[in-house]
């Protein structure tokens, strides 16, 4: 087949396009196989930036097949041009060169016959580029999605601020018990609205509120404060944490307070308080009444020396009156008696003394 080759040698303005612009650009004509389906094109003419891409002089690219360049291009480029010089319609669009390995942002305008202009600029780059941000655009999706399934599933209170103090997140815990998500409201309005106290029961101002002084630069730890739930109007006890949040130049951008209910809690001390209390005053009446016992137990040991004594002296009175020892079986009885009641009274003394050594070292440590 005669191809009509005006493009390849002219000079007139169809050059200067070529040669001026500053993609690259070729005049093809298309190529068809027996099913008349594009299968192939001829190049009629390319600008020197196409040269300088495919690293040849004009006159060994200009009236020789593109496959005979790229012998594995995509079957859908030809198509996609054959559909474009049928239609009479130019189109723009992207498209990949796997040989080249290398994306183009196509244009292709029809020509006369079946002939068509392509203008190709080598967006690769921009596509590397947009690609990477995707991933890190999937990458941080990724990383906020499981910061949010977090934050929403955390049992304690979260609250954000953005640099003006008005809410931008609630998590879920937050909205149960006041009943809202409080989305847009300032911080400030909320307090103000709420009934809130110090843990000595004063009420507490707006200002002093944890989340609204974060954002002013300050962190709070383990504040305290008793607050009225507005859904069931409780009273509860709670525990707060707070901070600013900053930006890369350190600049203050919102505050993030975490609220933990420590009503439980506080009971529960309350209780124990009360058992160690009650314990307490338990040890003491416990030690009021060992005293006594010891003391009692001192004036029985006292109390029982004399007559003790004083039938030991009538044991040895009957011995030495005692003639022929006709008495002398009544006599052993009654000094084995003594000398066991003897022994019992020094035992009880003992008890005594032990017992007041140990309250001694109690109340030592």
């Amino acid at each position: 087949m005669k191809l009509n080759n005006e493009f390849a040698g002219s000079n007139d303005y169809q050059r200067i396009i070529l040669d001026n612009n500053s993609g690259g650009i070729q005049i093809a004509q298309l190529l068809y196989d027996d099913l008349g389906i594009p299968n192939d094109y001829i190049i009629l003419g390319v600008n020197s930036v196409l040269a300088e891409i495919m690293g040849l002089p004009r006159e060994k690219i200009i009236g020789r097949k593109v496959t005979d360049f790229y012998p594995d291009i995509e079957p859908g480029w030809f198509i996609k041009y054959g559909e474009i010089v049928k239609s009479g319609k130019s189109q723009s669009f992207e498209m990949q060169c796997e040989p080249c390995g290398s994306w183009h942002n196509v244009l292709a305008v029809p020509l006369e016959g079946d002939k068509f202009a392509i203008t190709s600029e080598d967006v690769t780059e921009r596509r590397e580029m947009e690609e990477e941000k995707q991933v890190l655009f999937n990458a941080l999706q990724l990383e906020r999605d499981r910061l949010t399934a977090l934050i929403q599933n955390i049992p304690d209170e979260v609250w954000f601020t953005d640099e003006y103090g008005n809410i931008i997140l609630t998590n879920q815990i937050t909205q149960r018990k006041f009943g809202t998500s409080y989305l847009g409201i300032n911080a400030a309005e909320i307090e103000a609205s709420l009934e809130t106290y110090h843990p000595d029961g004063r009420p507490r101002p707006p200002e002093e509120t944890p989340l609204i002084r974060a954002s002013k630069g300050e962190e709070i730890t383990n504040g305290e404060e008793i607050l009225r739930l507005p859904v069931n109007k409780e009273l509860r006890y709670r525990s707060c944490n707070a901070a600013p949040v900053r930006d890369m130049d350190n600049k203050i951008i919102g505050a993030v307070a975490v609220t933990r209910d420590v009503t439980e809690q506080k009971q529960m001390e309350e209780v124990l308080r009360e058992s160690e209390m009650k314990a307490l005053l338990l040890v003491s009446e416990l030690e009021k009444a060992d005293k006594n016992k010891n003391e009692f137990i001192n004036v029985l040991v006292h109390e029982l020396r004399n007559p003790i004594a004083t039938i030991i002296g009538g044991i040895a009175l009957l011995k030495l009156t005692d003639e022929n020892n006709k008495n002398i079986k009544t006599i052993k009885i009654l000094e084995r008696q003594s000398e066991h009641l003897s022994k019992l009274v020094d035992d009880l003394l003992d008890i005594t003394r032990i017992s007041e050594q140990g309250n001694n070292e109690k109340r030592t440590c």
